[in-house]
């Protein structure tokens, strides 16, 4: 298989996933395409399109409800990980990615959103959340070395300790959201992340969409219906989700 079949191949797979591609430049890490991780795409008529073109290096856009811990030891990160271990406890099997300069990616699913989220957890450790940035994704070649999976488990949830140190600090009360535009992209945002929900997690998922949304005056019944459609599709009973949207708007009006 050529090098180009390699990438060609990985990128269809990560877009089956339901995770955005784009291509990156050959032997790079830099975006090939205008506007980069903007045009990232799940298409699997876009990524055949664009890796029957060239053995373009592949960039993953962080996916809603995901989060990626980037390890550099060149700039201390080992040293920074081992501290956060000793501090907040170890992380469960993830999937993690070895990087070409011998660093790491560990996937993580998270509930923070993007504006919760500090974009370092110290010297040489940045995370990569959804809407912010993208990582090169193995089978990706960046001389010296190659992106490659080293830990294949599903991907977890970051654990409490760890999403503790990475949210900013508390702001207070949100304001409602009078903006249509911006009520719009949160509703959305939010029943992004609930689709990606996992068994055991749903209806926790479910109340903090619909307890976030209705702190900030977005928690219509258009926000309900959607919210409700999503959780029907996860499998979440009828009544169940009634009951537990009703509670998450009922928590905030107390």
């Amino acid at each position: 298989m050529t090098p180009q079949q390699r990438l060609r191949d990985a990128a269809i797979q990560y877009a089956q996933k339901g995770w955005p591609v784009h291509p990156l430049v050959i032997g790079g890490k830099a975006p090939a395409t205008a506007h980069g991780f903007k045009d990232a795409a799940t298409d699997l008529a876009q990524v055949e399109s664009w890796w029957a073109q060239a053995d373009y290096n592949i960039g993953l856009a962080v996916p809603p409800g995901y989060l990626v811990v980037d390890e550099d030891p060149r700039n201390g990160g080992a040293e920074t990980i081992r501290r956060l271990v000793d501090e907040l406890g170890p992380v469960p099997p993830t999937l993690i990615a070895r990087t070409r300069a011998g660093g790491y990616h560990y996937w993580f699913r998270s509930y923070l959103a993007p504006e919760q989220t500090s974009g370092s957890l110290g010297a040489g450790v940045d995370v990569k959340i959804a809407g912010k940035g993208y990582v090169v994704a193995p089978p990706s070649r960046v001389e010296p070395g190659e992106y490659e999976w080293v830990e294949t488990a599903e991907v977890t949830h970051l654990p409490s300790t760890w999403a503790k140190r990475l949210r900013r600090a508390p702001r207070p009360r949100p304001t409602a959201v009078t903006d249509p535009t911006l009520a719009e992209a949160m509703i959305s945002w939010h029943c992004q992340v609930l689709s990606h929900a996992v068994p055991g997690s749903r209806n926790a998922d479910l109340y903090r969409a619909a307890r976030t949304l209705a702190e900030r005056g977005c928690l219509t019944a258009d926000a309900e219906r959607r919210l409700a459609e999503v959780a029907d599709d996860l499998g979440l009973d009828g009544h169940e989700i009634a009951r537990t949207i009703g509670s998450a708007a009922g928590a905030v009006t107390r």
